[in-house]
């Protein structure tokens, strides 16, 4: 996969893109989501292959200030939590 983009939705249709790093084993880790108190949702672009996630996150509740993310939900895809990632396989 060489062309891949994620979108968070901004509400009434739009999306604004979300920050990326791919690493060499080729895992995707997205910057800066969950830094809020609520649901998210996102889209995964990747020709031909489109599909829908949300992130459920909440405050922190120790001494520190801060979110943390409590729920990842996909959509049309098989996903499989392994080692703190989500693996996710696109014909």
């Amino acid at each position: 996969m060489t062309t891949y983009s994620i979108m968070r939705k901004t509400g009434q249709g739009g999306y604004t893109s979300v920050e990326l790093t791919k690493t060499e084993d080729y895992k995707v880790i997205l910057k800066k989501v969950g830094l809020y108190n609520g649901i998210q949702e996102y889209r995964f672009t990747s020709a031909p292959n489109i599909f829908f996630f949300s992130i459920r996150s909440s405050d922190v509740t120790t001494d520190c200030d801060g979110y943390q993310i409590d729920e990842i939900n996909f959509d049309s895809v098989v996903a499989t939590k392994e080692n703190g990632y989500y693996r996710i396989v696109l014909d």
